[in-house]
């Protein structure tokens, strides 16, 4: 199993959206989204902005160190219809994995 790296964009602080493959298959693809050093609302900005590029089905990985973000994030991707498949705290580091669902529609389904 060989991983590749694609650079996705870069986002204007230095950081960058990564495309990096953990196995064969679209379904085990991770984006990694590094908003370390960012404070609210911009973590959950870089994270919408990501997401919208992605097809259905993709998952992103976002480090950041705003506290706030445990609350945030959770609660943006509730309200936009993804969901948070892990939160792990490293350090100072925030990390949750987020998984892009299809969105709902104005009625909920």
């Amino acid at each position: 199993m060989s991983n590749r790296y694609v650079p996705i964009r870069s986002i204007r602080n230095g950081s960058s959206c990564e495309h990096i493959s953990v196995s064969n298959g679209p379904e085990n693809d991770i984006i990694e989204l590094d908003a370390r050093r960012l404070l609210c609302p911009m973590p959950v900005i870089r994270l919408q902005d990501c997401i919208n590029q992605q097809p259905t089905g993709t998952r992103v990985r976002i480090t950041c160190t705003d506290p706030g973000t445990l609350y945030d994030i959770p609660t943006w991707c509730r309200l936009n219809g993804h969901r948070v498949l892990a939160t792990t705290e490293q350090q100072d580091d925030y990390i949750f994995l987020v998984h892009k669902d299809a969105h709902k529609d104005a009625d909920g389904t």
